[in-house]
């Protein structure tokens, strides 16, 4: 615990930090946690998986809570399932002759169109294919599947179909990582192929706005079927709005159909999509509601171009912007609240942003789950373990600075011997040497009367560093009291201890002379109990001798000359070694007891300046009162009215005790006027008004040489200002005039009008105060004059001490 600390340098030196160190740290913490994710892990890949299957997610509670559209009953799906299978009795793939009879079977229903979700490539029986040909030739619209096979060859329907008028169109989608069709092909360029083939969803939206193929362009921004435009990304990808689950579009089995059971009504109009449901024709596959039949995939991407409602990515800034915003304000609560508030702050926001991500769904903005949870999890992880590094700091520093001389950076005298004692023991059980040097310095009080403070305190903090520069590194040094400092050289037999200390000596010139070394060693002591004590007093025995010597002297322990006395074990000693925290604890203690002591003390010498500045104030008014006999009450009325508007005006405490001392003295350089002016019954000339001007500057003259009347010279100075800018002694108006004097000219105003005097007959309280009204805004501020005016009504004048009439 007491081995050599590395700590940075003290002594006073101040280190700069930002206003709001945290906020601004958790701000830019939050800001860089943000672009790493978004702007780094997440276009390398980082669980992209994971965030597509959250957005998913999204998309399965929009199609359970909203509903589907009301375009979903424009489609029949007609599938080949299971039982279809069993009553048709056939081997998949069916002869196409099956395909043939459902078309003429439903051709009289009138469907919008038929598309087929079936691959008819190549040649079965001549037979089929003539019949499905024919079929498709007098039957409505059909459209025809085409895709690409492993090696990008495309499968197009057998000739004979699409001469007899069937439309071919890709049924192929991009498939993600994770084997999720989450998009549809628009269009896509083969080698060899004159124009581009389109997606078969295209085909059949074309047909349902009756677009004809030249209608259709394909654009650097999307496609275009006629008017419309499809937003499609660089390879002409398109975003699947799975609007409605599987089970919400009308379907019938397609042995139903076949044997013409549909009614005929369920059918017209509608477009009709022909399918397989059987897991075994691996034509189902995994999306984000769940795994859909290839023709429920074309039925939502159809449903997609009917409605217009394309997904849309969120903008990259604003997503930016807002997780930002979203990041830094966890971090802020994670780092300033309690844990479980914390916790539940941040899973409150995290809901928040998990409700603007079903808000943002709802209107077709492509958005995701995992990220808010990431990023709020990560945010609260990461400001709570903030919160703990400065914690940590905070208690390390607070260590620090308890075992820490803040001048010098020396260990505190305290815990410099609870370290002796502990690296002692551990001497004494390896038996090896040690040495103690006490380093007597002059005082501060002696080095303040040839020196500033400054320059005081510099010398004794390059004296400790000296000290350090010039002793092996495992020493410790220590401040004993004010001019003295140990220094243990643990491993240091008493000749080497000599040696380091000549070397400090001469390290230490020129100044050395001033310096004073005591040295012991515990190579004698042969008892544990104790030897902290007894090295210290035989090292300070040493230190006095050198002391009275003077001249640098340097003084080994001699028990003929330097004999001491045993001390009992201290209570530390006795329950055992501290331990550091303890130890901190018990040195804040004593400090904080030491700075209330302090504090006491402060507040007692407050209290007599107090007291001597009353006293010199009472005996200026009454310097003032046995010269002009007037003023005699005048002064304390006027302080009284003078504190009461200040405290109703709400005024800053300190503000109203100065305009209470001003008030008292407002009139005090009325001492240096003449007696035949100031006592003159009767209206002054224009000269005897000139000196009456002069009490100002008198009043500012006597004040001023004393310290603690300079805060209420000016209101005194400034008090017979007016707030138009007409009063003396400098013009000034408005607000440029102290609000202080202002006030005391108010109080002194309406004293003087309701008083009685040589020269004037005293008026009643409701006349004073409607003289006052009419010079507002002229002579007075008009707000005082309005609150000074409710004061005198609500409490009356005799709160001065005297009832004017």
């Amino acid at each position: 615990m007491c081995d050599k600390l590395q700590l940075e340098p003290q002594g006073g030196k101040v280190v700069t930090a930002w206003k709001d160190d945290h906020t601004t740290r958790l701000t830019l913490l939050g800001i860089a946690l943000t672009l790493l994710y978004l702007a780094v892990l997440c276009p390398l890949g980082f669980l992209e998986g994971a965030r597509a299957a959250s957005g998913d997610t999204l998309l399965q509670w929009r199609a359970s809570l909203s509903g589907p559209p009301a375009q979903i009953q424009d489609f029949l799906l007609v599938t080949v399932d299971d039982e279809s299978q069993r009553r048709l009795n056939q081997k998949w793939p069916w002869d196409r002759s099956a395909f043939a009879q459902f078309l003429r079977r439903i051709t009289p229903s009138s469907p919008r169109m038929v598309l087929f979700d079936l691959a008819f490539v190549g040649q079965s029986r001549p037979e089929s294919d003539q019949a499905l040909a024919q079929a498709i030739r007098e039957g409505p619209p059909t459209l025809l599947a085409a895709y690409l096979d492993p090696q990008g060859e495309l499968m197009s329907p057998d000739p004979r179909f699409l001469e007899a008028g069937g439309i071919p169109g890709l049924i192929n989608k991009p498939m993600d990582r994770d084997a999720v069709i989450r998009r549809m092909w628009t269009a896509i360029r083969l080698p060899g192929q004159a124009g581009p083939l389109y997606g078969i969803e295209v085909q059949a939206a074309a047909r349902l706005w009756g677009i004809g193929p030249d209608q259709i362009r394909n654009e650097g921004s999307g496609l275009s079927l006629g008017s419309r435009h499809i937003p499609t990304g660089r390879l002409g990808e398109l975003p699947i709005n799975f609007l409605a689950a599987p089970e919400a579009f009308p379907a019938v089995s397609f042995w139903k159909a076949l044997e013409g059971s549909v009614p005929s009504d369920q059918i017209r109009g509608k477009v009709v999509l022909v399918g397989s449901a059987r897991e075994i024709t691996h034509d189902v596959h995994s999306t984000p509601l769940k795994r859909m039949p290839g023709m429920v995939i074309e039925a939502s991407g159809i449903l997609t171009l009917m409605t217009q409602r394309f997904l849309t990515e969120f903008p990259l800034w604003a997503g930016l912007l807002i997780c930002a915003l979203f990041v830094v304000g966890i971090l802020q609560i994670a780092y300033r609240a309690t844990l479980w508030t914390g916790a539940l702050a941040a899973a409150g926001l995290t809901g928040t942003g998990i409700a603007a991500a079903f808000f943002l769904i709802s209107r077709d903005i492509s958005v995701e789950l995992l990220s808010p949870v990431l990023l709020g999890s990560s945010a609260w992880f990461t400001g709570f373990l903030y919160k703990q590094m400065v914690l940590t700091a905070g208690t390390l520093r607070l260590q620090r600075q308890a075992i820490r001389d803040g001048l010098t950076g020396a260990f505190t005298n305290r815990y410099f011997r609870l370290c002796l004692r502990e690296q002692l023991q551990r001497a004494y059980r390896l038996k090896r040497p040690a040495s103690l040097v006490l380093v007597q310095v002059p005082s501060q009080a002696q080095l303040l009367q040839s020196e500033p403070a400054e320059v005081a305190a510099r010398r004794v903090k390059n004296l400790v560093d000296t000290l350090e520069r010039a002793l092996p590194a495992q020493t410790l040094v220590g401040r004993l009291r004010e001019d003295r400092f140990g220094l243990f050289l643990p491993n240091t037999p008493l000749p080497r201890a000599r040696e380091l200390v000549a070397g400090l000596q001469a390290a230490l010139r020129p100044g050395s002379d001033a310096v004073a070394f005591g040295l012991a060693g515990m190579e004698p002591i042969s008892q544990e109990t104790g030897m902290r004590d007894s090295l210290l007093q035989r090292a300070e025995a040493a230190v006095e001798r050198a002391k009275v010597r003077g001249n640098g002297a340097i003084e080994e322990y001699d028990p003929a000359l330097d004999p001491i006395r045993p001390r009992p074990p201290s209570e530390a000693e006795t329950r055992g070694a501290a331990t550091h925290l303890e130890y901190v604890s018990s040195e804040l203690e004593e400090r904080n007891l030491a700075l209330e002591r302090a504090l006491a003390e402060l507040r007692h010498l407050h209290e007599q300046l107090e007291s001597s500045f009353l006293e010199v104030t009472k005996s200026l008014v009454l310097a003032l009162e046995t010269k002009d006999a007037y003023t005699a009450g005048h002064l304390e009325r006027v302080s009284r009215y003078a504190t009461r508007l200040a405290e109703v005006l709400d005024l800053p405490r300190e503000e109203v005790g100065a305009i209470r001392e001003a008030a008292l003295l407002h009139d005090i350089g009325k001492i240096g006027l003449p007696d035949e002016v100031l006592h003159k019954v009767g209206r002054l000339t224009d000269e005897e008004r000139e000196i009456i001007k002069q009490h100002l500057s008198i009043g500012a003259k006597i004040l001023e040489p004393m310290k603690f009347f300079r805060s209420i010279t000016t209101l005194i100075y400034h008090h017979h200002e007016w707030y138009n800018g007409q009063g003396y002694p400098h013009g000034l108006a408005g607000d440029f005039i102290p609000s202080g004097a202002q006030v005391i000219a108010i109080a002194d105003a309406f004293d003087a009008m309701t008083t009685h005097r040589g020269y004037n007959k005293p008026m009643s309280s409701p006349e004073a105060l409607a003289e006052l009204k009419r010079g507002a805004g002229q002579q007075f501020n008009p707000l005082y004059v309005e609150r000074f005016a409710d004061l005198i009504v609500r409490e009356g004048p005799s709160m001065a001490g005297y009832a004017a009439r």
